[in-house]
């Protein structure tokens, strides 16, 4: 498996801007980022980010509704944001919400098996949602559940590196989710973790444009029919 440079300014930043089908929310996208490493670095256990929190979801929300194939279920992704927005400004560190966190994990567990092509990896899907559900109901901020952390890793990576076809970046992968793991496990509510957010960024961006498959994508405009070959 042949190592592949991260190169921020290349195709990389073409995939996140263009490469998906109809993709014209640069914007948007920026602006969830930018509010995502904000609000992660500096705004728990006390969220006084509200804006910062209200950019990313204002971003995501548009470029997951707009971007992604054959995405007919906006009211789910509504129910999962609005949890998502309701859990995060209010409920961290005591967890209170867990009405909220279940329309989160409804909508997310629709959304990702219906709307994302060719999805054969449920079991492992419902792992990682048992185990995210579990650690942000009980394990914040002190994390006494790494084996729920586990299972939920454990069902991400499968799913990711399974379910979208033709994952070639296993490695970015990995450091991607051993910095999320180290990030979530020690890091918070003190965050004094900055390189390995940045780390997990890194990998994260360099994931979403390169291991997904065919950067230019023609291939994208006959979903959900065909699949390269």
């Amino acid at each position: 498996m042949k190592w592949r440079p991260f190169n921020f300014k290349g195709h990389s930043v073409h995939f996140l801007t263009s490469a998906l089908p109809n993709v014209y929310d640069a914007p948007y996208l920026m602006f969830m980022m930018v509010g995502l490493v904000h609000f992660l670095t500096s705004a728990l256990p006390n969220v006084y980010d509200a804006p910062y929190l209200t950019f990313m979801m204002v971003g995501l929300i548009h470029f997951l509704t707009s971007a992604l194939p054959n995405v007919y279920d906006a009211p789910y992704l509504t129910f999962m944001m609005v949890g998502l927005i309701h859990f995060l400004t209010s409920a961290l560190p005591n967890v209170y919400d867990a009405p909220y966190l279940t329309f989160m994990m409804v909508g997310l567990i629709h959304f990702l098996t219906s709307a994302l092509p060719n999805v054969y990896d449920a079991p492992y899907l419902m792992f990682m949602m048992v185990g995210l559900i579990h650690f942000l109901t009980s394990a914040l901020p002190n994390v006494y559940d790494a084996p729920y952390l586990m299972f939920m890793m454990v069902g991400l990576i499968h799913f990711l590196t399974s379910a979208l076809p033709n994952v070639y970046d296993a490695p970015y992968l990995m450091f991607m989710m051993v910095e999320l793991i180290h990030f979530l496990t020690s890091a918070l509510p003190n965050v004094y973790d900055a390189p390995y957010l940045m780390f997990m960024m890194v990998g994260l961006i360099h994931f979403l444009t390169s291991a997904l498959p065919n950067v230019y994508d023609g291939w994208i405009d006959t979903l959900p029919n065909k699949r390269p070959t």
